[in-house]
């Protein structure tokens, strides 16, 4: 949950009391709010603002510019407040605020009052406001001088950086200084080939420091680097309690490439084909050896898979509510799984272009591995078991993906700009945990594999196990403890939906200032200037694509006056279905946590009104 809310600001949560009585007429409310959001800055009225019907109807009719400017600082403001709410600790406040606070010599908007230039302004605010409880984990985020521990400090003193001059540096300044000292650190990381405990927790211990600084991608490599670091560890300390059975000079050659190899990959390849021959069982070693060539699918045999995950991971949702919401949707949507090497790292995605749900081939292979088999063995007669395993991991991946593409239909259906920005991943995360703890509780059908069973299999071997183990506990605190801790746990770097709104809103009135600029320029033109630019100009072809703001400005200025004015009305009309938008994902976003809740409660309430069961669920 958020922090408390002080008691002098109780008085600006909600609308404007008389207004709410209905004894402030939309125009005096409009002038309150106006007060609050653009004088004061109030993050409270924020929400109250955006939600208030009847004054956003007035303003869009009588002066939609005014309308305009004050959904740009709530959305902001309410922006903000919600990232602060969400985030416990300073590590996961540093990708929200990179996002945000962009380096004013850039040109980024939203601007955000000032505090991307100078985040002693937003420290003062929030000092005012109170929305983040600890005004000092807000100042840590902000890499305040103070704040810094001794390493990242004592590089900034070595690159002649004083705290005077830190202190007037912006914090997208700010972070990409610390981020070459970083990234030093990080390249030191993933050349390490701990062969011990104490030497990995050296290393865990120098990847904890620099992680909350590095960039997501970077992030994701690094915990990626150390998990295979500690597997190789771990199957080396293994390997002391077999010294026994090295009876042979293959087993003691393969032993001493193991304890020799010049990286984590060498030592793992090496531990798995002894432990093969070993005869011991170790998913995780084997998962993280490299792949060869006959592990990998062919593209005839990625074809079939395709095909026969796209049947099977829909038996996994029966009897879920995510289940019987998709069986509904497939029925008038179409339903294509695709396995592809992701870039990213992710285990999957949805991609709004070609509409379908991309699970990545590397985690699929690496399980097989886990598991020892080859890609092959999943789609040969035999492997209607091992495939079934590797639905029932997949699965809560499955509905997550497939509530995007629900998420998707929907904005097009309503005639809403598509919006996929953190609130999208709430919800997704939220349905991928409702299903898992229905899932859980679920009593396989006859000849069937237990999905509790299979995670609490996996938990140990397979980090999308754990994970999914964890977000489930998460989902169990209840809805609004699970929005927050997705919000700072997951996504903490992806625009909220009032991030991107703002955006976007700043976008349109660019666009508007613009045009309104010239054709004011053009009305001003002698009559016989002003004919010559309409007989001689250009128009804009259908679908016509521009490849940067400049590019469109300078076709705008050889265009006609007639094809200008049409483009304002079309900006105007673009920037009102994105306030509309706003207002239907906002909707739909609160649905969802009562949709939520609901799920929670029908969990609760069965036969033995005890918690929905979480495989081997920490202690």
């Amino acid at each position: 949950m958020g922090p408390l809310v002080p008691l002098f600001a109780l008085f600006w949560l909600a609308p404007p009391p008389a207004a709410a009585q209905g004894s402030l007429d939309p125009k005096a409310a409009a002038a309150v709010y106006e007060q609050r959001l653009a004088k004061d800055l109030n993050p409270f009225t924020a929400d109250s603002f955006l939600r208030d019907q009847p004054v956003l109807d007035y303003l869009r009719a009588t002066d939609p510019e005014r309308q305009a400017r004050l959904l740009t600082q709530a959305t902001q403001l309410k922006d903000l407040m919600d990232m602060l709410t969400a985030h416990a600790g300073a590590g996961s406040l540093v990708d929200s605020l990179a996002i945000r606070l962009k380096d004013p010599a850039e040109g980024q908007d939203p601007p955000y009052f000032g505090f991307a230039a100078d985040p002693a302004l937003f420290v003062k605010w929030n000092a005012r406001w109170h929305v983040l409880a600890n005004n000092d984990v807000l100042r840590k985020a902000l890499l305040e001088w103070d704040t810094l521990n001794p390493k990242p400090r004592d590089y900034l003193v070595g690159e002649k950086i004083t705290e005077a001059a830190w202190q007037r540096t912006s914090y997208a300044n700010r972070l990409a200084t610390l981020r070459r000292w970083a990234d030093m650190v990080y390249k030191n990381i993933l050349a390490l080939n701990p062969r011990s405990k104490a030497d990995f927790d050296k290393m865990h211990e120098a990847a904890g420091e620099i992680a909350p600084l590095l960039a997501p991608a970077d992030k994701r490599e690094m915990w990626s680097r150390v998990d295979m670091a500690f597997q190789s560890a771990n199957g080396l300390a293994e390997l002391d309690k077999h010294a026994a059975q090295l009876n042979s000079p293959e087993l003691q050659a393969l032993a001493q490439q193991a304890r020799n190899g010049a990286s984590v990959e060498d030592t793992l390849t090496a531990l798995s084909r002894l432990f093969d021959r070993l005869g011991i069982q170790n998913r995780a070693l084997h998962s993280l050896r490299p792949t060869t060539a006959s592990d990998k699918l062919s593209d005839s045999d990625r074809g079939v898979l395709q095909g026969l995950l796209s049947a099977s991971l829909m038996e996994q949702t029966k009897g879920t509510d995510a289940g019987k919401e998709l069986e509904a949707f497939f029925k008038n949507h179409a339903r294509t799984i695709t396995i592809l090497d992701l870039p990213s790292g992710d285990l999957a995605q949805y991609r709004h272009g070609p509409k379908d749900i991309v699970f990545n081939e590397k985690f699929i292979m690496d399980w097989a591995k886990g598991e020892g088999l080859k890609g092959r063995d999943l789609v040969a007669p035999g492997g209607a078991a091992a495939l079934e395993r590797l639905s029932i991991l997949l699965s809560p991946n499955f509905v997550h993906e497939a509530r995007h593409q629900q998420q998707q239909a929907w904005a097009e259906e309503n005639g809403y700009d598509f919006l996929p920005a953190q609130n999208a991943e709430v919800e997704a995360k939220g349905v991928e945990a409702l299903f898992f703890l229905q899932k859980a509780g679920q009593t396989p059908a006859a000849g069937k594999q237990s999905f509790a069973k299979v995670f609490a299999d996996s938990r140990d071997s397979s980090m999308l196990a754990n994970e999914e183990i964890h977000l489930a506990a998460h989902l169990r605190q209840g809805a609004p403890f699970f929005r927050n801790r997705v919000m700072s746990d997951y996504y903490e770097g992806l625009p909220s939906l009032e991030a991107m709104t703002a955006a976007e809103m700043k976008g349109w009135d660019a666009d508007l200032t613009f045009l309104r600029g010239e054709l004011a320029r053009r009305k001003a033109l002698p009559q016989s200037e002003q004919d010559a630019i309409e007989s001689g100009g250009q128009v804009f072809a259908k679908d016509q694509k521009f490849k940067d703001a400049k590019q469109w400005r300078d076709f705008c200025l050889t265009a006609k006056t007639s094809a200008l004015e049409k483009k304002l009305k079309d900006a105007l009309a673009g920037r009102d279905t994105l306030m509309q938008s706003y207002r239907g994902h906002a909707k739909r976003a609160d649905d969802f946590q009562d949709w939520l809740d609901d799920g929670l409660k029908r969990l609760g309430t069965g036969a033995s009104k005890s918690e929905p069961p979480v495989p081997a669920a920490d202690k």
